[in-house]
């Protein structure tokens, strides 16, 4: 085959598996607000939308140049270069747009986790500077004279450098955000709320599942000279272990559970597959099983575990990542091994063996190094972030929008069938904030609260006493009962 040819061939599966992993988006979006209440559906999937176009016009300004630059400057730390992608190779296009995705990727995985009760603008701003916590540590691992890649630590394609990164994230920002309305009212064994749209829930499941089979897969960035190889071995490995991390939940389900608990069985199946993203084409396809069925263990074991702390995760971006990630960084030090057309293909030694594969303990002595690194920056960096952005613009949502619902408050949208009425039994926010915010999203003429149209006189109703809005310019209407 030519080298045009080959080349040819390389960049239609790169930018193939660019579409299919940013397509991963809608996944995220249709798990996330399915998870959800109603009220906040529209609110969760445009935070999607802002990771691409925030997100993006950061990492490409620059986050590609401190992940990756070669140019002068460029230290263990971090890169100095290419940045804005001006005067540059053609493979330097392909790299930056396969690598964008990764890092959307990363910053979706945070938006879950502080759902239903984060500012629009604030999580705007967060997007522009979680750029930089993600770049610099993934930058360590896959950049050339990153100081872990140096040190040997491995990561395929992201266990450590976008999962654990976007998990630990998520952990700070749950924490720091605190429990949405009357979660944990009864105490860490309250009930979460139902899901707003169960259908939507698992249908995004299956986007990521068909997604990370490219997002491990398209690491191999080509398919020619042998890459092939590495690219379907990463597939198996991905698909075995989502295999067995759904089999493990479905018969926890049935032991423990007494019923087909969705949530459980979607999150195993994710984590399941984060969990061999350090390793998926490092590894044999019987390594697969055990990572699967010990990622599902992991996963229930996190969640539990964060209920008992009380911290909040809605969609479960925690146990699924930071559980999955960890998981996945430590594992590539007990079974990392590969056959001779692997060795050929990646540049790792042959003495990089996992313990499983007679290795030894020095691997697994770099992985947790690698882990420790990661996990106390992004833990720092974010916390930092949020300490000082909330310093300047509060980031959790007013009570009086958290009641409302994003849709309503940020976009103008009401929830389908919301209901006014229900929403005045909360009795512990500014009624009058509410008002006035739904005069400016336009909005006014269709409240209703106990069967009353507000017009522009007083109103009481379930003990809430709404005071005269004259300040306001309310369309004329007549106060009546509705139907």
């Amino acid at each position: 085959m030519s080298t045009d040819l080959e080349t040819a061939v390389d960049t239609v599966w790169i930018l193939t598996a660019t579409v299919i992993i940013f397509f991963m988006q809608s996944g995220f979006a249709l798990l996330e607000s399915g998870v959800c209440a109603p009220k906040n559906h529209v609110n969760i999937m445009m935070k999607n939308i802002i990771d691409i176009v925030i997100g993006g016009f950061v990492y490409w300004s620059i986050g590609y140049g401190l992940q990756y630059g070669m140019n002068a400057g460029t230290n263990a730390f971090c890169g100095f270069g290419d940045f804005f992608i001006v005067f540059t190779e053609y493979k330097t296009f392909l790299h930056f747009v396969f690598q964008l995705s990764f890092s959307s990727t990363t910053i979706t995985i945070v938006s879950g986790a502080m759902a239903e009760r984060c500012n629009f603008n604030a999580y705007c701003i967060l997007c522009a500077t979680f750029v930089f916590v993600y770049c610099i540590p993934s930058g360590w691992l896959w950049r050339k004279n990153g100081f872990l890649n140096t040190l040997g630590a491995v990561d395929y394609c992201g266990a450590a450098g976008v999962h654990l990164v976007g998990g630990i994230a998520s952990l700070v920002a749950a924490f720091k955000l605190k429990p949405r309305r009357e979660r944990y009212k009864h105490g860490w064994k309250t009930s979460a709320p139902k899901p707003g749209n169960a259908v939507n829930a698992i249908l995004g499941t299956t986007i990521l599942w068909w997604g990370f089979l490219f997002f491990n897969a398209g690491t191999s960035f080509g398919v020619t000279d042998g890459l092939w190889k590495i690219a379907s071995r990463a597939f198996i490995i991905t698909i075995l272990s989502s295999i067995f991390g759904g089999i493990t939940a479905l018969l926890y389900c049935n032991i423990f559970v007494k019923y087909i608990d969705v949530f459980t069985i979607t999150n195993a199946i994710l984590t399941s597959m984060v969990a061999v993203c350090g390793c998926a084409a490092l590894i044999e396809t019987y390594d697969a099983i055990y990572i699967g069925i010990m990622a599902c263990i992991v996963s229930i074991l996190f969640s539990k575990l964060l209920d008992r702390l009380q911290i909040d995760d809605p969609v479960g971006a925690i146990a699924v990542h930071a559980g999955g990630g960890i998981f996945g960084t430590l594992v590539v030090g007990l079974s990392l091994d590969f056959d001779a057309n692997v060795a050929a293909s990646v540049a790792i030694s042959k003495s990089q063996k996992g313990l499983f594969k007679n290795g030894g303990i020095v691997l697994m002595g770099k992985q947790i190094v690698a882990l420790l690194c990661i996990t106390v920056w992004t833990a720092v960096t974010v916390f930092l972030i949020f300490l000082i952005l909330d310093y300047f613009v509060k980031i959790r949502m007013s009570q009086e929008e958290e009641v409302i619902g994003g849709d309503l408050w940020v976009h103008g949208l009401p929830a389908f069938n919301f209901d006014f009425d229900t929403v005045l039994k909360e009795t512990d926010y500014d009624v009058n904030k509410v008002i006035k915010r739904m005069n400016v999203v336009g909005y006014e003429k269709h409240i209703q609260l106990s069967g009353v149209v507000i017009a522009n006189e007083s109103v009481v109703s379930n003990n809430c006493v709404l005071k005269s809005y004259n300040e306001i310019t309310l369309n004329p209407i007549n106060l009546s009962k509705s139907d």
